[in-house]
């Protein structure tokens, strides 16, 4: 926090889990955002919810299987997200017709 001037910060990607959960939740900033994505340590034990509220803070767990799971999501996603041509596809792919 001190980095921050005591602001926090606007948001945490913790891939680390367990062990860096606590820090990650108190360096938030009012309306913080913690994007927990991994669990290297260990999965993120149970917490109260309650404790969000104080700031206003949003803790989401994406899992990749939902944004890719059928050939229609991970064609339009693919592009947009690892090859950054806006989503115009990559001649030659299997995916793109």
């Amino acid at each position: 926090m001190a980095f921050t001037g005591g602001e926090g910060v606007g948001a945490v990607y913790d891939a680390v889990g367990a062990d860096t959960c606590e820090r990650s939740l108190a360096s938030l900033a009012i309306k913080g955002h913690l994007v927990h994505y991994g669990q290297a340590s260990g999965p993120i034990p149970p917490f109260d919810l309650s404790r969000l509220g104080a700031k206003s803070a949003k803790v989401w767990r994406p899992f990749l299987w939902p944004y890719i799971s059928t050939r229609e999501t991970l064609a339009c996603r693919f592009p947009k997200t690892l090859c950054g041509d806006g989503g115009r596809g990559i001649a030659g792919h299997p995916w793109r017709s």
